[in-house]
């Protein structure tokens, strides 16, 4: 829409041009008037092909003091942009998408490995700075924030792009939106590329797994409606107890499991879960986050009895999470319950 209406103003602006030359149009309202109001307009249109305000400027004096060689200038400017988007449409704009689909599935699991092995770069102290951009009033560095953030797939950049819809400049709001439809583009994309590597190899428990990060993945980004998102954790459940049948004595699946039954408020499942993979040979690191979820289920059927073996059995001085260590000193208060 606004390709269209800064092509129209332009060829406008051209049209009154050639009227002043040809005489049929006042040198002083030509001067006074329309070339004002045409360069005011395409210097606030340009701002969706040109962010950089000192740029625009520029095209707004060469207008006012060279009528012709302005117009001709915005009119190519606007062109050029819709043929190069023409001739691209068909390329990917992220190096992520590489042609060759083996390569593009090693790709999908470096991504995945290193997004949960590497929590420096979803982390309170990157996302701060954002916070602080989107509630300012530079809508040039907000807009450059909803670049960034759109090549970022956790929760925390989205939760950011859905403060930055609520923007009062349209700009923003368009950037975080396009933002948005990029991260579950590649997002579905991913899952399109596994889902082929599956069909053609079903019996790689491997890919199944990998399938079902993708799935949870989506279903915690919030980008999805209810539906979709309890759809898509309903398959990841289904991918990852396909995995479980061929290794039993996986405890990260297990882990896995019971995250998505924790998502989904099934906790009685959850429960056995836990009893079962309690039953596993693990260190007690990994022994403490079974047994925190199954505490979890515990306190949430009101079993108080069973919450505190489980707590009990919790190795406190071997807890590396927050989260679970906050939530056992909360569950050993309540031994008095």
């Amino acid at each position: 829409m606004h390709k269209l209406l800064l092509i129209l103003i332009a060829i406008a602006k051209l049209i009154l041009s050639y009227e002043l030359l040809a005489g049929r149009l006042s040198f002083y309202i030509y001067v006074l008037f329309v070339s004002p109001v045409f360069s005011i307009s395409f210097y606030y249109l340009l701002k969706q092909f040109i962010r950089n305000k000192t740029w625009r400027l520029c095209l707004v004096v060469l207008d006012l003091c060279l009528p012709f060689y302005g117009v001709l200038s915005v009119f190519l400017l606007a062109f050029l942009n819709v043929f190069f988007k023409r001739s691209n449409r068909g390329v990917d704009e992220d190096s992520f998408y590489l042609k060759d689909f083996e390569s593009s599935i090693l790709q999908i699991q470096n991504n995945l490995s290193s997004q949960s092995s590497s929590k420096s770069n979803t982390d309170v102290s990157r996302l701060e700075p954002y916070l602080d951009i989107f509630n300012g009033n530079n809508s040039d560095l907000k807009i450059d924030a909803c670049i960034k953030l759109s090549y970022a797939k956790d929760k925390s950049s989205i939760e950011l792009l859905n403060i930055a819809l609520q923007d009062e400049q349209y700009d923003v709001r368009y950037m975080a939106n396009n933002a948005l439809g990029k991260i579950e583009k590649a997002f579905m994309l991913e899952l399109e590329q596994v889902s082929s590597l599956i069909s053609k190899h079903p019996l790689v428990t491997d890919n199944y797994l990998l399938r079902s990060e993708i799935y949870s993945q989506l279903a915690s980004s919030g980008i999805l409606d209810e539906t979709v998102t309890e759809d898509f954790l309903n398959k990841a459940f289904a991918d990852l107890s396909y995995v479980l049948a061929d290794h039993p004595e996986n405890h990260f699946v297990y882990l896995k499991l019971a995250y998505i039954l924790t998502q989904q408020g099934k906790y009685e499942e959850l429960l056995a879960l836990s009893n079962k993979a309690l039953q596993l040979n693990v260190e007690d690191n990994e022994k403490n986050k079974i047994l925190f979820f199954a505490a979890e289920a515990a306190f949430a059927l009101r079993e108080f009895t069973i919450l505190q073996q489980y707590i009990s059995q919790l190795n406190l001085k071997k807890v590396k999470y927050n989260k679970i260590l906050v939530s056992s000193l909360f569950w050993k208060g309540l031994r008095n319950v």
